[in-house]
């Protein structure tokens, strides 16, 4: 279900690593939203980090493991108590904000 490729969202019934998580055009979740917010802080764009242009995971050859070592990264270089803060934030800024309410 996971496209090696970069796809946009949904293709051929492959889903890239946000399609996955159930964002769609000009419609994010929160937690694709949490993990844009998140990526942000660590100096990141998931994007960018899928599409291969972030040199620090060229080596991984597929979108899923760059996407996962990116994860990864993300996870080791955010503190809690930010992290926590974000999750608030991207409550109000999701498009899926009326069912935190």
């Amino acid at each position: 279900m996971f496209s090696d490729k970069p796809i946009f969202y949904f293709r051929d019934n492959k889903w890239d690593s946000l399609g996955l998580l159930g964002e769609k055009i000009h419609s994010s979740t929160l937690r694709t939203k949490y993990l844009q917010l998140c990526y942000k802080e660590v100096g990141l764009e998931i994007a960018r980090v899928l599409d291969n242009e972030v040199s620090k995971f060229k080596s991984f050859n597929s979108e899923k493991k760059r996407f996962i070592a990116s994860l990864h990264y993300v996870s080791e270089n955010l503190n809690i108590e930010r992290a926590k803060k974000i999750l608030t934030q991207s409550r109000k800024l999701s498009d899926e904000r009326n069912k935190y309410e």
